[in-house]
């Protein structure tokens, strides 16, 4: 669910503005601490507060959330700039899938069994 209601609100210009700030963090002292804050600290705060959620209601087992959350954040960051820089169709449908499959392993793996 994390990644479906986050692709549902890419579009073109946001995709543009990523893929500007994905690259000028390395050029650009103003961008890469906007990029630290927003994408790497606060989206990492925001999937510990949902992991945190989780535990609360039973949906996952016990973790180290703040861990769990940044081995997520990494691999969507870097699975994010790959999607902002596709050429085709074809290659953002095979990034998005490769969202998908990592947040149902890395997250699936918490999950209480039923």
């Amino acid at each position: 669910m994390l990644i479906t209601s986050y692709g549902r609100q890419i579009n073109p210009q946001i995709t543009e503005l990523a893929r500007i700030v994905f690259s000028e963090q390395f050029h650009n002292e103003t961008v890469r601490k906007f990029f630290m804050e927003e994408f790497v600290l606060n989206n990492s705060r925001y999937y510990a507060d949902v992991l945190d959620l989780f535990e609360m209601k039973n949906k996952i087992i016990p973790c180290d959330k703040y861990v769990v959350a940044n081995l997520f954040n990494n691999a969507q960051v870097a699975l994010s700039i790959q999607y902002s820089h596709c050429k085709s169709e074809d290659e953002c449908r095979q990034i998005a899938k490769m969202m998908l499959e990592s947040t149902d392993f890395l997250i699936g793996s918490l999950e209480m069994e039923r």
